[in-house]
């Protein structure tokens, strides 16, 4: 039985067995809030400071956004881990450092998760306009990415722009979630 809270951290694992999940507060060990890695192919820095990541952007537990921070800073920058990195200084409110990470990833095409977060990253700093110009160029790319097309609703309602808003909801209709 897991001593710890038990967080999904957005991967899958074919098992024969179930570990059922009981309610409860994070350990107070020490140790609790860390990560093991499952084999050797996840020992890497890159891996284990990725999984910090999706971690603490879930618990927003300090020490493991602190250890994703070690471990990736660490490591060659991808674009996995700019764009983790780019999220984690977001969090932290150093805007400059997350813009500067989340830029690079902008001239790549098939990664549409740095414009969602880009198009995030202004919003949250008043420049609408330009947030709305990320979400569009994503939805452009995939009709389908939820996450740019909710931001994008949620803007153009904000900015009172209804007939805008409801036509991203139209263009979703043929998604499958």
């Amino acid at each position: 039985m897991p001593k710890a809270k038990v967080v999904d951290v957005n991967h899958g694992v074919l098992t024969d067995h179930a570990i059922p999940k009981t309610p409860g507060t994070l350990s107070s060990t020490t140790s609790s809030w860390k990560l093991k890695p499952f084999s050797a192919a996840d020992q890497g820095d890159r891996e284990l400071g990725l999984a910090y990541a999706v971690l603490a952007f879930q618990t927003g537990e300090p020490r493991q956004e602190t250890e994703a921070l070690r471990l990736l800073t660490t490591t060659v920058p991808d674009r996995e881990v700019l764009l983790a990195l780019a999220g984690l200084y977001q969090r932290r409110g150093d805007y400059s450092r997350s813009l500067a990470l989340y830029r690079p990833g902008t001239n790549d095409p098939g990664f549409a998760p740095t414009l969602v977060n880009l198009g995030v990253y202004f919003g949250l700093n008043g420049r609408m306009e330009e947030a709305i110009a990320a979400w569009k160029g994503v939805l452009k790319q995939n009709p389908c990415m939820t996450e740019a097309a909710v931001n994008l609703k949620k803007a153009l309602g904000f900015q009172g722009d209804f007939a805008a808003a409801k036509v991203f909801s139209d263009s979703q209709a043929g998604c499958i979630f």
